[in-house]
């Protein structure tokens, strides 16, 4: 047996390693590193049996073949190379463009290699010569031959970088994973420049000797280092740093581990408490009995009470239930962003009152509930009498001024279940829940007499203001709020025109149901 014979039948056992990998990744597998393994696996194959086919090729043509099916594996198996060193340094997957990028090269060089012969970019010439019984090849690289040789080299050159990384992070341990694979990433890179050097037999590929060491190194990563177990990728100092607070428990609620976002929030998370109860610590009760999957938790800290957005994961293997993650973010200023963002939708920005449209929907739901209950429910309509006038004198600052004291002025006089509202311009809506027509007259009549009394400072000026008022009331079984409001409106018509700063009650107090 020649050297050419015992190489092709290494050619055929390296490709069968190949494909033995491919399909064991081929098993349905949780962690995404299986699958780009499974990619690798696959191209590498076909780039080993089209290096075979070659070596075993008759004639010129069937070199070409050959030729064509080993580029078909060979720059893709660099690329994606390249998004497993990539998945495994950077922990998150290649954007969509930066993979179409990434494989742009490799489809050019496919592309190159099956139409050499029409142009011959890649390789000039192709030149054959028979040894020991095979018919061997030489090459004369092309124009766009140097692109091939700086992606792949760019890219082993890369993955070694990452590969050493990852070696220094597991504290330059010889059992690492990533330990061997920089070994094989060597070997792979030093026989690479042995075969561009020619420093090997004529027509001896050397790569597939790198790939052999490759295929040794990733069955040792899977099978002795678990290297695709996400919990070796993803180690703890990546859990200790991650920005969410993360709390792992097992199924009875013994604490097992937690990270450093946790324990500023919870200070009995430490080393002395694993293994016991959380339920043993403050809140920890609330956290093991949530059946919720997402809830919050508002926590002293300090002097400031922060919420606390949590969200459960549970933990299964085998269909059984084996732990806990909790999950948690300071989520205080979203919460309090949005409640300031729903005050400024429901409220007018000068008086604080609610906005028409929210005493609108008020006095819907509340007409609703005093029919469903039973019980009077009574409205006022209040306008502050001459305002325009106050704004050409003293100018729209002070008009402003006077309408938010003013506002400011009947909420102290108002009941806590009552409800204000501007309803536009110097106009204002009270909703008097359980209050009947002559209760409504009362208070109308409070709120007059008090802003009456009030002064208001603009500059060196001291000015009051007077209200008219209209007041209606229901007490039908069927209330209608266009009709409600048209009571009071036109109650207070009547109040500004005999003279303003007075109180009207509307005549027709009963709207009757409409058969």
């Amino acid at each position: 047996m020649n050297i050419y014979q015992a190489y092709s039948y290494l050619l055929l056992l390296i490709g069968i390693v190949y494909i033995v990998m491919f399909l064991y990744t081929l098993k349905p597998k949780e962690n995404t590193l299986f699958s780009i393994f499974s990619l690798l696996c696959l191209t590498s194959a076909i780039y080993i049996f089209g290096t075979w086919f070659q070596l075993n090729a008759s004639n010129i043509e069937q070199i070409y073949f050959g030729q064509t099916i080993k580029y078909f594996g060979l720059p893709l198996s660099s690329a994606i190379w390249l998004v497993f060193a990539f998945r495994i340094q950077l922990r998150r997957k290649m954007s969509f463009a930066g993979v179409i990028a990434l494989f742009a090269i490799p489809v050019f060089t496919i592309m190159l290699v099956a139409t050499n012969q029409y142009h011959h970019l890649f390789y000039n010439s192709v030149s054959t010569f028979e040894r020991d019984g095979f018919l061997l090849s030489t090459r004369e690289p092309g124009l766009l031959y140097p692109i091939n040789i700086i992606f792949s080299y760019g890219v082993l050159i890369f993955v070694l970088y990452v590969f050493a990384r990852a070696w220094i992070r597991s504290k330059h341990k010889i059992n690492s994973p990533f330990f061997w694979l920089l070994i094989g990433g060597v070997v792979t890179f030093l026989l690479s420049a042995i075969y561009l050097l020619g420093l090997f037999p004529v027509g001896i590929d050397t790569i597939p000797l790198g790939y052999l060491v490759l295929a040794f190194v990733y069955a040792l990563a899977l099978f002795r280092y678990n290297l695709f177990d996400s919990k070796q990728i993803f180690d703890k100092k990546i859990f200790s740093e991650i920005k969410e607070g993360l709390i792992v428990t097992d199924e009875s609620g013994l604490l097992i581990d937690y990270n450093k976002a946790a324990t500023e929030v919870f200070g009995w998370l430490s080393q002395a408490n694993k293994g016991r109860p959380i339920s043993d610590f403050d809140h920890g009760h609330e956290l093991m009995t949530s059946n919720d999957q997402g809830f919050c938790l508002r926590l002293a800290k300090g002097e400031q009470t922060r919420t606390y957005e949590f969200r459960i994961t549970e933990l299964i293997e085998n269909k059984h239930n084996i732990g806990r993650v909790y999950i948690f973010l300071d989520v205080t200023d979203q919460v309090k962003t949005l409640k300031d963002l729903n005050y400024m939708v429901n409220h007018d920005s000068l008086t604080n009152a609610y906005n028409r449209r929210k005493i609108l929907d008020e006095l819907e739901n509340r007409l609703q509930d005093s029919y469903s209950r039973g019980v009077d429910l009574s409205i006022l309509m209040l306008d502050i009498d001459h305002f325009k006038k106050i704004n050409d004198t003293y100018g729209h600052q002070a008009g402003d001024s006077v309408l938010a004291k003013t506002i400011k002025e009947c909420s102290e006089i108002l009941r806590k279940g009552d409800i204000v509202g501007r309803y536009g311009g110097e106009e204002f809506l009270v909703i008097l829940p359980n209050t009947n027509g002559a209760q409504a007259a009362a208070v109308a009549e409070k709120l007059r007499n008090r802003i009456s009394k009030t002064e208001h400072h603009i500059g060196i000026n001291h000015v009051k203001v007077t209200l008219s008022i209209g007041a209606a009331a229901i007490t039908a079984s069927s209330p209608d709020i266009r009709e409600l409001i048209k009571l009071a409106d036109d109650a207070l018509y009547e109040a500004k025109k005999s003279g303003r700063n007075r109180v009207i009650f509307a005549e027709d107090t009963e709207i009757a149901s409409e058969d």
